[in-house]
């Protein structure tokens, strides 16, 4: 879409309620909930940084040495 958008996530009707209702009611009321959010792709590229702000950095990590957890 016009903001990068590839789809979106929503809130479904279950199964059990659906069949309950019946296909009328359950599409009346599976159109009505929420949209929880947007997904948009993003590609990693290799040695190129994308506009986000993300920064790839490559070597080792040792966990141990950068904890800084009392524990």
């Amino acid at each position: 879409d016009q903001y990068g958008q590839n789809g979106f996530i929503s809130q479904k009707l279950p199964t059990d309620k659906y069949k309950e209702l019946g296909a009328e009611k359950g599409k009346e009321i599976g159109n009505s909930l929420p949209i929880l959010g947007n997904i948009k792709h993003f590609e990693n590229s290799s040695n190129q940084n994308d506009s986000s702000g993300s920064t790839i950095i490559e070597g080792n990590v040792n966990p141990e040495e950068t904890d800084d957890l009392p524990f």
